[in-house]
């Protein structure tokens, strides 16, 4: 009644272990009830996954999908890598695995950026490189058209700052829930 497109929830993870090195206090469970809550109330949902953060495995990220899958939401966004900010429990975690620019997980503006305000992503080394991920990702969610990634630069694109799709729908007097113009 008061309008609602739909509730974006920030799930991060499908894997406990992932959700408590990332701070987060709810588990898969809240998640998984969470959305079928709004499920039952004809609300649509997105979910937002964190994949690549420092422990994150194969398994783990697997285990995200399966959560995100059983869900069953309107739409799933994947971001692979994590932003690293100065003085956080990531940052903290990555810098005691030697300096930054040394580290293959790290990539971004690693030169004259101390205070870490230009980005800085890491990836967990045990996805690959950026580009095994995307596919090991892409095979896991197996076509599945609810998935889209942030930083693919298609129309399936859900980076809000550079979507053509979204810039030009806006435009066109869109309104509304970004993730469900897209």
């Amino acid at each position: 009644q008061a309008g609602c497109a739909g509730i974006n929830f920030g799930a991060d993870s499908g894997n406990a272990s992932m959700l408590a090195a990332l701070g987060r206090s709810f588990s898969p469970e809240h998640v998984l009830e969470a959305a079928q809550f709004c499920r039952r109330h004809d609300i649509a949902v997105m979910l937002d996954l964190l994949i690549g953060a420092p422990g994150e495995t194969p398994e783990t990220a697997l285990q995200t999908i399966e959560m995100a899958k059983a869900a069953n939401p309107s739409c799933v966004g994947i971001s692979l890598g994590v932003r690293v900010y100065a003085r956080t429990r990531i940052a903290d975690s990555i810098a005691a695995e030697g300096p930054m620019e040394h580290n293959p997980a790290v990539s971004g503006q690693m030169t004259e950026n101390k205070p870490l305000l230009a980005p800085i992503f890491y990836v967990s080394p045990a996805l690959g490189t950026m580009e095994e991920g995307i596919a090991f990702l892409s095979e896991a969610i197996a076509g599945d058209e609810r998935f889209f990634f942030g930083g693919s630069g298609d129309d399936r694109d859900y980076d809000y700052d550079d979507n053509r799709v979204l810039v030009e729908a806006i435009a066109a007097g869109a309104r509304g829930a970004y993730w469900d113009i897209l």
